[in-house]
């Protein structure tokens, strides 16, 4: 087997396949060896923020000395960015030879009509854990995908649980109010693990319960981990993190004041491993901080005019986009690209950011499972803004948007990370268009000169 029979198989599944609940995904690891019982592990949970997170934590323990995997989910342009290993994306190869382990199981899964066969997440879980067995990692970092309780990596047994932030998300799935919705998230912490949350109040109030039941020392951010903000631009931002154990000067290439409360968890995690035997020292936390890498997230992929690519798609997540484009572009005309899936709250996210751009594009990403048709966006859209244009098709949308927005101006494209990747594929190819132009004017230039 090959990669992209690999992939076929996979994509075969239906990406947007859902079935809550571990015992598909607890089957197919005993089969596999039960990797997940070989390796220590962060679990990271949360509504906003859990692939920032994640990224840094795995950045700081890199400088750290130790080998280490990150899974993280969706991803952008190429689905071995889910499974890295020190930051590099697991190899088509090695993902074929574990699927060639996997499918056969999944095959016999399929004819148990109790259990039913995996998911496509399911499946890309077990062939990370695997992978990241194989591949002898000291941490692994792993980022849920919905909720915690039934989530198909809540096999893991954690040295450290990370909850983000938590606000209304998968309402039909998680409950329908913010305790609901906490519990479903906590139930990622485990007896004895070290817990850090950004979450404040009623869904702290079940946070704090669940570690007192299960025995575990809870850091909170904002109460005893605090930050505060010195200077932000495009490159990035300083700020101070301190713990209570230490004070931290940091720099980070992220930008957006959501990403400050991001960076103090993912210090706080570093710390809390610590007392469970891992060696972090203070200068791995300095250079893990300063050079995290995380794309889709006010990504800035294009200049003339600026084009900020950010896969916000909760109004939580959209009201960072906003701030942080008010505060970085104050003055410049703001031309929103925007597509939304169906199961999201649109007009939550739409009152969130229309009024503080100066003309909406919306169009519609390749997801088409569960996208939202570009015309309902629209008619939700023109209630705050007069200025509200309908592209369909990503690339006319996006040469649309430069035209409203000025070579001078700002493309803001967000709404959902599968649009952002949908953008990204268009900018990669564009970018190898152009280096191709200039690698045929090279030779052409040295052909002239040729005697």
């Amino acid at each position: 087997m090959d990669y992209h029979e690999a992939m076929d198989y996979l994509e075969g599944l239906g990406f947007f396949g859902m079935k809550l609940g571990l015992e598909r995904i607890e089957h197919l690891l005993q089969k596999l060896g039960n990797p997940e019982k070989k390796m220590k592990v962060v679990h990271v949970t949360g509504t906003n923020g859990k692939g920032s997170v994640s990224a840094m934590i795995g950045s700081i323990m890199r400088h750290a000395g130790y080998k280490v995997g990150v899974y993280t989910s969706p991803h952008l342009t190429d689905f071995r960015e889910r499974i890295t290993v020190n930051g590099s994306k697991i190899g088509g190869q090695h993902l074929a030879n574990i699927m060639e382990e996997i499918i056969p199981v999944a095959e016999e899964m399929k004819n148990n009509k109790d259990r039913g066969g995996p998911t496509y997440f399911e499946i890309a879980t077990a062939a990370a854990l695997s992978h990241f067995e194989k591949e002898g990692v000291d941490l692994a970092v792993i980022e849920v995908g919905m909720g915690g309780r039934l989530d198909a990596t809540n096999v893991v047994s954690p040295l450290v649980s990370v909850i983000t932030n938590i606000s209304f998300e998968h309402t039909q799935h998680l409950g329908n109010d913010i305790e609901k919705i906490a519990s479903e998230k906590a139930a990622i912490i485990k007896p004895g693990c070290s817990v850090v949350t950004a979450a404040s109040g009623a869904a702290l109030n079940v946070i704090e319960k669940t570690c007192m039941d299960m025995n575990c020392e809870l850091s909170v951010i904002g109460r005893n981990v605090t930050f505060h903000e010195n200077e932000s631009d495009l490159k990035g931002q300083l700020f101070e993190v301190s713990t209570g154990q230490r004070d931290y000067s940091l720099e980070m290439p992220l930008v957006g004041k959501c990403q400050l409360a991001n960076a103090a968890c993912a210090v706080s995690a570093a710390e809390a491993l610590t007392k469970k035997g891992c060696r972090v020292d203070k200068k791995a936390i300095v250079k893990g901080i300063k050079n995290v890498k995380l794309k889709g997230r006010f990504e800035i992929a294009g200049k003339s005019p600026f084009l900020v690519l950010d896969g916000a798609h909760n109004p939580a997540g959209i009201r960072c986009v906003r701030e942080a484009a008010q505060s970085l572009f104050s003055g410049r005309k703001i031309a929103l690209v925007i597509s939304i899936c169906s199961d999201k709250d649109i007009t939550g996210m739409l009152k969130e950011i229309v009024h503080a751009v100066d003309s909406v594009v919306v169009t519609r990403h390749d997801y088409s499972e569960r996208v939202e048709e570009p015309e309902k966006i629209a008619a939700e859209a023109s209630k705050h803004s007069k200025h509200v244009h309908v592209e369909p098709d990503v690339r006319k949308a996006l040469e649309r948007a430069k035209r409203l927005a000025g070579n001078v101006g700002v493309v803001l494209v967000t709404g959902s990370l599968y649009l952002v990747g949908d953008i990204k594929k268009l900018v990669i190819a564009s970018s190898r268009r152009a280096s191709a132009r200039r690698g045929r004017r090279r030779a052409c230039r040295t052909k002239r000169r040729a005697p």
